[in-house]
């Protein structure tokens, strides 16, 4: 489930600091903008793939215990 999650961070970085505008150069005095972007794009990504990856850990976990019940 780690290439998911990695997928949407990594997408919702890039779409996050390119809508704050920052662009890299030397004289650059943005430096939290992808700070920002990277907090956030973690947020986002962790919220939505953690939900699917419980529901998953969860439905594997029912299923073995209800091998061993029978």
């Amino acid at each position: 489930m780690a290439v998911p999650a990695t997928v949407v961070y990594f997408s919702t970085y890039e779409q996050i600091k390119s809508r704050l505008g920052y662009k890299y150069t030397v004289e650059n005095s943005d430096w939290w903008k992808p700070l920002v972007a990277g907090g956030s794009a973690r947020g986002d990504s962790m919220n939505i793939s953690l939900c699917h990856e419980y529901a998953v850990y969860t439905t594997i976990h029912n299923i073995s215990w209800c091998n061993l019940l029978i």
